[in-house]
C-alpha cells in the first residue's frame, strides 16, 4: 500500500514539472536572468523533512528544474533572450525595470541603475540624527536631506560607532547620534569611541550578577550577565545551568572541585559549570537549581575549617585545598577547607598566631619618644596561605612601619593590617626654623603630625627650651662616616652657670643653672642628641654601644652690678658632669611587646630650627637670686633712716628688696627694752649681734659669713652705745622708747661695715662659667667580633646599615643577593700613619716634616723668625693612611694611651682620613709656651719668642684599637705683640652663600657666618658704616673651644627682604679688638616671580598636543615625548622637574637629570586610552610649581579606504579617507607592499593618489596609512 502511494506521488510531481515548462514557454516576455539566479540558489531555499519520501520529492523537483532549464536552452525554441530586452532604471526606487515599465514616479533612465549617478550606492549620513546608512542610493539620500559619500560601507569618521552610555542604558551608535539621544534624555553625553563592538557596549551596563547563560545547541555557561552578553547568550539570573526549566544538556552535581578565585569547595555540573557550595546534603545544596548564597549554605556566614561534610570555607582564614592519603577531607572527595593561618608567627616579643592576610610590624628595638637603636630598621610581616614572609621598610629607617588592629565581633582577637610609610623625622626637625619666633605655633604644628613630638629640655629655670623632633629618628650612613642628621648643629649647646662669691668663707657658690653641672644636664642633652638621629651615647641592635658626646667646663666672664658680662675672665671654669653612658640604654635594644606606630592622620611639610639658649640673668627667678642681695642691702639702709628720728612708741622695720620678690616687716615693742642707760648700752651691743644673725639668715649667707655679720653687729652696737653714753642720752631718757632708732643706727653701721668688708673680701662678686655639651655622630664599637651575629635571622637578612652598626671592621658582602653575609675585616696591629696635609691660613706653610713623627708650621715669608703671633687663628689639616679618630693637646700627654689622653677631638669624633685643626694661638705667657727668649725687632721693640707644640694621637677601628704611642708633633714658634689682624672674610663661610637666590615671597631667612677667629660681628643695610654704629648684632661664639669645622659661628635672622637684590654690609671685631675697616658685602636675591609651567606638550612624530588633547598612533604601546617648559622663579625658569602617575606617589626626574633646565623631557611608553600625568618642578631657590592633566592615545588599526576613483587629465585618480600611500599590480591583490613588482602611485602619504589611465586592465590597489595599517585589497578598478 505504501509503495502505491509513493508511485502515485511521483507521477503527480512529474506532471507538475511538465506544467511549469509549458507555463514558462507561454510567458511574454521571459526574463532569462531569473533562471540564472534560481540555478545558483535553488537548493538552499528548499526545506524538506529528513526521510526517504522527502529525498525523492527533492530529487524530482531538481530534475524538473533542470529539464526546464535545458528545454529553454534549445535553439529551436522561439523565445526572446534577456540581452535583447532593453533595461531602464527607475530613479525613484533605483530598480532596474523593462523599458515599458509604467510604475515609476520619475522618468525612466535608459540604462541600468548601476550606471546612473542618482542610484550610485554609497553611504548616506543623516545630519539630524547622526546615523549612517550603507549601500544607500545617492539621489534618494540627498532628496531626504542626507549627506552622501561613495564609501558604501560607511567607514568615514563621522559614521564610526562607539558606545553611548545614557543612564543605565548602552547604545552602539555614532558620536553625533549619542549627542542627540543624550540631549533628548537631558543628560551629559558619555560617548566611548574606544569600544569597537556592540556586544562590548552592551556589557558596559550589564550587571555582574551571576546566572545561567544559555547558548545555541542547548549549551550553557554559568557566568555574569556582562560576559553572557559578550558571548551572545540569553541570561537567566540566579539560575544554575542544570535547572530543568532551561532545557540545557547540563546535569547537576556531576563532580566536586575548587573554583578559581573562590575559597570554598563547590559542586560542578556535567558541563563543567560551578554550582553551589558543597554540602553532603546534596538536595539542600542544589537548591532546586538556583544559586544558594554563602550565608545560607552549610556553615553559615562564618564558614568552616576542616569539615568533612561542608565546603563553606571560612573567609580569609581557610581555603579549598586538595588532600591525599589519610588527611582529613570531605566525604565525597579529596578536598578540605584548609586552615591558612600562621601558627606561632614571629612577633616583636615571642610568637603569635596570625590569621591569613594579616600584616604586622616588627621592630629591632624599642621605638617612639625620640629613641631608636642604631642599625635598627622597621619590617613588615605577612601571613599568606599559612606562610610568613618579612620585608624591610627602607634603608636607615627612611620608612617606618605603621600598624592598625581592626576589631569586629567576628574577629574577637582582632585583625592586624600594616604598611610602610615615609619617615617624617626630617620634616619634624624642619618645623623649628619655620616657627622659630612662635613657640605656640611650633608646638601646634609639631603635634599635628603624629610622627613628631615636642622635646622639652628643662634642666633649670634658666636653661629650658623646646625642640620639635621625630618620634622615630632616621639613621646615618655609618660606612661613609658622614653626619647625615646634623648631630652637632642640632643638639650641641652651652649652658651658662652663674656663681657668686661668699667672702666670709672665701668660696664661690652656684646661684643659677646649677643643675647644668649635674648628670641631669648630661642625660637630657644626650637624649635630645639621640632624638636627632644616630647621635650621642647609644647602643646598636645587639645592645652594645659607644659614647659620642663631649662635656667640658670653661671659664666665663665676671659680671658687673647690672648682671652684664665684663671683659675679665671668671676665676675658674665650670665643673662639667660626666658623660651619661650608653649603658643606660641597653634595654632599648629589646623590642617591646604590642608596641606599634599608629597610622598617620596628618602629613604636612615642615622646616627646621633650634631652640633657645639666650638667658637674661638679670631677670631671673628660682635659683637665680643674686640680684636680691644688693637689693636687700640698699632697701634696708633706706628704710631704716627714719628710725633715727622716732616719733612713736614702736619702730617698724620694713625691708623691701628691689629684686628677689619678697619683703620682711619687723615690729619691736618699747617695753621689750625699757632698761637703764647701761643696760641700754649693753642692749645695743646685743642688738647688734642679734641683727647680724638675723641679716645673715635673711641673706642666706654661709655659717662663716653669718659669724662675720654677728661680729660686725656687735661692733656696730658698741659704737652706738659709746655715742649714747657720751651724749648723756642713755641715762637721761630712761623712759623714752629708743629701741627703734638704736636698731636703725646699728643696722646702718652693720651695712656700712659689711659693704667695706665685702669689697675687701670679694663677697657678692658674680661670674659666669660655661658647661659645653657637644653632640657627635654615633660611632660603631671598635673591632668586628660581633659581625656574624647579623646573619642569624633568616626572616630579617643583614643589611649594610645593620652590619656596620656592629663594629668598625664589619662589612657586608653579596649585599644585593638573597643571602648577604656580614663579616669582619682581618685584624692588624699597625697604628694609623700621620702625615702633613695643608695649612689653610694664608701666609703660613708646613716645613721640615719627619715622616710619621713631626712637622713645623712657619710664616711663608720668613718674617719675624717665621713665628706666629699670639692670639692669631691657625687652620691646618693632617692626614692618616686609614680611617681614624684623632685628638690633640698643647701639653705633652702624661699617659701613652689614646683613651686617657683627654684631648680635643677632631671632626666631631668621626673616623676620617683628613683631620682639620682650628686653633687660636695662646698667649705668650701661657704655660704651654716654652723656651722663652727676647729679641729686639727692627723698630727696637723687645719681642718675646717661645715654642709651642701640638701633640696628636690617632686610633683606628680595630678592637682593641691601634694608636700611635708616640705623639705626632706639630711645632711652631710663637711671638708676642698685639694681634693686629682683623677677621679675614676671604675664608668666611656664609649660609646661605653669598649671592644666593631665595624663593619668591621670602621676607626673612636664617643666616650664619663662620669666621676664621673668635669675633663679634655686626651688619647694616647701608655701606660704609663703622662697626660701633652698625644697627644689627650677630650672635657669635667666641670661646676658644666653640669653633666648628668651618670656623667660629655667628648667627642671626635677616629680615625685611624685598623681591630682587638685597645687600648687607658686615664688619667684625675680634677678641683682640681688631675691627674690619672695609665691609664684607653680602648679597641675597629674592625671586621676583613665581616659578611657572608655561606648557606641557606630548609629542609623537609630527603630532603635538597639550593636556586634554589626543594623539593618534598605529601601534600599542606608544612611546611619546612629554615636554615641559618652565619660566620665572629664581633662575629664569631653570629648574628640575619630575613626573608621576598619582597625585601623592613617586616623582621620577625628567631630563636633564642632574642639571637645571628650562625644557624638561621624558619618554612615556603608554597604551591606548586616557592617561593622567602629574608634573612637579622646583628650582634651586626653593620655588615650586605643580600641574596635572589628562591626554588620550587613540590607536588606529583601520587601514585607509578609497572613497572615490575617477579619470582626471589622463590619469586614474583615487581619493582616500586619510593620509595614505597606495600601490597596485595588474594581476592580483595578494602582493607584498615591499614587493618590487608592485607600483607605487603618488609615492608619498597623501589623500590623493594617481596612476596612468590604461583601459582594458584591472588595477589591484592596496593602500597603507602612516601607521602601517594596510588593507588586503583596498580596491579593484577597471577603466573603460
Amino acid at each position: 500500500m505504501t509503495n502505491k502511494i509513493k508511485n502515485k506521488t511521483e507521477k503527480i510531481i512529474f506532471l507538475i514539472a511538465i506544467f511549469q515548462i509549458l507555463l514558462m514557454i507561454g510567458l511574454t516576455p521571459a526574463e532569462s536572468y531569473q533562471i540564472h539566479q534560481t540555478d545558483s540558489s535553488f537548493s538552499n531555499n528548499i526545506v524538506m523533512s529528513n526521510n526517504d519520501l522527502g529525498k525523492k520529492i527533492k530529487n524530482l523537483l531538481g530534475i524538473g528544474m533542470n529539464l526546464l532549464i535545458g528545454f529553454l536552452s534549445i535553439d529551436g525554441i522561439g523565445l526572446v533572450s534577456a540581452a535583447e530586452i532593453k533595461t531602464s532604471c527607475c530613479p525613484s526606487t533605483c530598480d532596474d525595470v523593462i523599458s515599458t515599465f509604467t510604475g515609476c514616479s520619475k522618468q525612466l533612465i535608459p540604462t541600468t541603475c548601476a550606471n546612473t549617478d542618482e542610484c550610485r550606492k554609497g553611504c548616506c549620513f543623516d545630519p539630524t540624527e547622526g546615523l549612517c546608512s550603507t549601500n544607500a542610493p545617492k539621489g534618494k539620500c540627498e532628496a531626504n536631506g542626507g549627506e552622501w559619500s561613495s564609501d558604501a560601507i560607511c567607514s568615514i569618521s563621522k559614521c564610526k560607532k562607539g558606545c553611548c552610555v545614557v543612564g543605565n542604558n548602552a547604545i552602539f551608535t555614532t558620536d553625533q547620534n549619542c549627542a542627540e539621544i543624550s540631549s533628548g534624555q537631558g543628560v551629559e553625553k558619555d560617548f566611548r569611541q574606544q569600544i569597537k563592538t556592540e556586544s562590548a557596549c552592551l556589557a558596559l551596563t550589564a550587571s555582574s550578577f551571576e546566572g545561567a547563560c544559555v547558548l545555541s545547541g542547548k549549551n550553557c555557561k554559568f557566568e555574569s550577565e556582562k560576559t553572557c552578553l559578550s558571548d551572545g547568550g540569553v541570561f537567566h539570573k540566579d539560575y544554575l545551568c542544570s535547572n530543568p526549566e532551561l532545557e540545557t544538556k547540563c546535569t547537576k552535581q556531576a563532580s566536586i572541585n575548587c573554583a578559581s578565585g573562590k575559597d570554598e569547595i563547590y559542586w560542578f555540573d556535567s558541563c563543567g559549570n560551578r554550582e553551589n557550595i558543597y554540602s553532603s546534603d546534596k538536595i539542600t545544596s542544589w537548591n532546586d537549581g538556583k544559586i544558594l548564597s554563602k550565608a545560607n549554605s552549610c556553615g553559615g556566614s562564618t564558614g568552616v575549617i576542616g569539615s568533612t561534610s561542608c565546603g563553606n570555607c571560612q573567609t580569609i582564614a581557610s581555603s579549598c585545598s586538595t588532600t591525599s592519603g589519610l588527611q582529613t577531607h570531605i566525604s565525597d572527595g579529596n578536598f578540605v577547607c584548609k586552615d591558612l593561618g600562621c601558627k606561632n608567627a614571629v612577633a616583636n616579643v615571642g610568637t603569635q598566631n596570625r590569621m591569613n592576610g594579616e600584616r604586622w610590624c616588627l621592630y629591632d628595638g624599642a621605638i617612639g619618644d625620640g629613641k631608636a637603636v642604631v642599625g635598627s630598621e622597621d619590617w613588615i610581616a605577612y601571613c599568606h596561605n599559612g606562610n610568613v614572609s618579612v620585608e624591610r621598610c627602607g634603608d636607615y629607617r627612611s620608612s617606618v612601619c605603621q600598624q592598625q588592629i581592626i576589631t569586629d565581633s567576628k574577629i574577637p582577637n582582632g585583625f592586624s593590617t600594616a604598611a610602610c610609610v615615609g619617615n617624617d623625622a626630617t620634616k619634624c626637625l624642619g618645623f623649628n626654623s619655620e616657627y622659630s619666633d612662635d613657640l605656640s605655633q611650633l608646638t601646634t604644628k609639631c603635634n599635628e603630625d603624629n610622627q613628631c613630638m615636642i622635646k622639652n629640655i628643662e634642666v633649670s629655670d634658666n636653661f629650658k627650651f623646646s625642640v620639635c623632633v621625630g618620634k622615630y629618628p632616621k639613621g646615618n650612613d655609618l660606612i661613609s662616616g658622614l653626619d647625615g642628621n646634623g648631630c652637632a648643629a642640632m643638639a650641641s649647646q652651652n649652658c651658662t652657670v652663674v656663681y657668686q662669691k661668699d667672702g666670709g668663707k672665701g668660696t664661690w657658690n652656684c646661684i643659677a643653672n646649677c643643675k647644668c653641672e649635674t648628670q641631669e644636664f648630661a642625660k637630657q642633652m644626650n637624649e635630645l642628641c639621640m632624638a636627632i638621629g644616630d647621635c650621642g651615647s647609644n647602643v646598636n641592635i645587639l645592645g652594645t654601644g659607644t659614647d659620642n658626646v663631649k662635656l667640658a667646663g670653661y671659664s666665663g666672664k665676671e659680671l658687673d652690678s647690672d648682671g652684664k658680662e665684663t671683659d675679665t675672665s671668671s676665676s675658674s671654669g665650670a665643673s662639667a658632669p660626666g658623660i651619661y653612658s650608653w649603658t643606660h640604654y641597653i634595654s632599648n635594644a629589646k623590642p617591646v611587646a604590642n608596641q606599634r606606630i599608629d597610622p598617620k592622620d596628618i602629613s604636612e611639610e615642615v622646616a627646621i630650627t633650634f631652640g633657645i639658649d639666650n638667658y637674661d640673668i638679670t631677670n631671673s627667678s628660682g635659683e637665680d637670686q643674686f640680684g636680691a642681695i644688693s637689693g636687700w642691702a640698699g632697701g634696708a639702709a633706706i628704710s631704716l633712716l627714719p628710725s633715727l628720728f622716732p616719733a612713736a612708741t614702736t619702730a617698724t622695720v620694713a625691708v623691701t628688696p628691689i629684686a628677689g620678690g619678697f619683703a620682711a616687716t619687723t615690729t619691736v615693742g618699747a617695753a621689750a627694752m625699757s632698761i637703764t642707760s647701761y643696760c641700754q648700752a649693753a642692749g645695743a651691743i646685743l642688738a647688734g649681734i642679734w641683727l647680724g644673725n638675723f641679716l645673715g639668715r635673711t641673706w642666706n649667707k654661709s655659717p662663716e659669713a653669718m659669724t662675720w655679720l654677728m661680729i660686725m653687729g656687735g661692733v656696730a652696737g658698741a659704737g652706738v652705745a659709746v655715742v649714747l653714753v657720751w651724749a648723756g642720752i642713755a641715762g637721761g631718757i630712761s623712759e623714752v622708747p629708743v629701741v627703734g632708732w638704736i636698731i636703725g643706727a646699728v643696722m646702718v653701721l652693720i651695712a656700712a661695715i659689711y659693704f667695706l668688708w665685702s669689697w675687701l673680701s670679694g663677697d657678692g662678686k658674680r661670674e659666669t662659667r660655661v658647661v659645653e655639651f657637644k653632640c657627635q655622630a654615633w660611632q660603631a664599637p671598635n673591632g668586628g667580633d660581633n659581625c656574624d651575629k647579623c646573619n642569624n635571622d633568616p626572616l630579617r637578612p643583614c643589611t649594610a646599615y645593620r652590619c656596620s652598626s656592629l663594629g668598625k671592621l664589619c662589612v657586608l658582602k653579596n649585599e644585593h643577593e638573597q643571602n648577604p653575609i656580614c663579616f669582619s675585616l682581618p685584624k692588624e696591629t699597625n697604628p694609623p700613619v700621620i702625615s702633613a696635609g695643608e695649612v689653610k691660613t694664608d701666609g703660613y706653610k708646613f716645613q721640615s716634616e719627619v715622616a710619621g713623627t713631626s712637622v713645623e708650621i712657619i710664616k711663608s715669608d720668613g718674617s719675624e723668625n717665621g713665628c706666629i703671633h699670639e692670639f692669631n687663628p691657625l687652620a691646618f689639616t693632617l692626614k692618616t693612611d686609614e680611617y681614624s679618630q684623632c685628638q690633640y693637646t698643647f701639653q705633652k700627654p702624661s699617659v701613652p694611651t689614646y683613651e686617657d689622653m683627654n684631648g680635643n677631638v677632631l671632626n666631631e669624633n668621626l673616623f676620617e682620613k683628613n683631620h682639620t685643626f682650628l686653633l687660636r694661638i695662646p698667649s705668650i705667657e701661657d704655660s704651654n709656651i716654652y723656651d722663652l727668649t727676647q729679641q729686639a725687632n727692627e723698630n727696637g721693640q723687645v719681642v718675646n719668642y717661645g715654642k709651642l707644640n701640638v701633640y696628636v694621637k690617632c686610633q683606628d677601628g680595630q678592637n682593641p684599637p691601634n694608636y700611635n704611642v708616640k705623639e705626632y708633633v706639630v711645632n711652631m714658634c710663637v711671638n708676642s705683640g698685639p694681634d693686629m689682624t682683623p677677621v679675614s672674610f676671604a675664608r668666611a663661610i656664609a649660609n646661605p652663600e653669598n649671592g644666593a637666590v631665595l624663593k619668591f615671597g621670602t621676607t626673612q631667612t636664617n643666616f650664619s657666618l663662620s669666621v676664621n677667629e673668635p669675633a663679634n660681628c655686626k651688619y647694616d643695610t647701608n655701606a660704609g658704616i663703622n662697626y660701633d654704629s652698625m644697627q644689627y648684632n650677630l650672635d657669635c661664639k667666641t670661646g676658644i673651644n666653640e669653633a666648628e669645622s668651618t670656623g667660629w659661628p655667628c648667627k642671626t635672622k635677616l629680615q625685611n627682604l624685598i623681591p630682587g637684590e638685597n645687600k648687607f654690609y658686615f664688619k667684625c671685631k675680634d677678641v683682640s679688638g681688631n675691627v674690619n675697616t672695609e665691609d664684607f658685602v653680602y648679597t641675597l636675591k629674592v625671586s621676583e616671580k613665581e616659578l611657572s609651567i608655561d606648557s606641557v606638550n606630548f609629542i609623537y612624530g609630527t603630532q603635538k598636543i597639550n593636556f586634554d588633547g589626543q594623539i593618534t598612533a598605529g601601534v600599542d604601546p606608544v612611546s611619546i615625548n612629554a615636554q615641559v617648559k618652565t619660566s620665572g622663579g629664581g633662575y629664569n625658569g631653570n629648574s628640575y622637574c619630575g613626573w608621576g602617575i598619582s597625585q601623592t606617589g613617586n616623582r621620577w626626574m625628567m631630563t636633564p637629570f642632574d642639571n637645571a633646565a628650562i625644557i624638561h623631557s621624558q619618554i612615556l611608553t603608554e597604551s591606548g586610552g586616557s592617561h593622567i600625568v602629574y608634573i612637579d618642578c622646583q628650582d634651586d631657590a626653593g620655588n615650586e610649581v605643580s600641574t596635572s592633566g589628562e591626554f588620550t592615545i587613540n590607536v588606529d588599526t583601520i587601514p585607509p579606504v578609497i572613497i572615490r576613483a575617477y579619470k582626471d587629465s589622463g590619469n586614474l585618480k583615487v581619493l582616500t579617507d586619510e593620509l595614505a600611500k597606495c600601490y597596485y599590480t595588474k594581476n592580483t591583490c595578494t602582493f607584498d607592499l615591499n614587493d618590487t613588482g608592485a607600483t607605487v602611485m603618488t609615492g608619498s602619504y597623501s589623500t590623493v593618489q594617481t596612476a596612468p589611465w590604461t583601459q582594458g586592465i584591472t588595477y589591484y590597489i592596496r593602500c597603507k596609512d602612516s601607521f602601517g595599517n594596510a588593507g588586503t585589497c583596498t580596491a579593484m578598478i577597471s577603466p573603460s
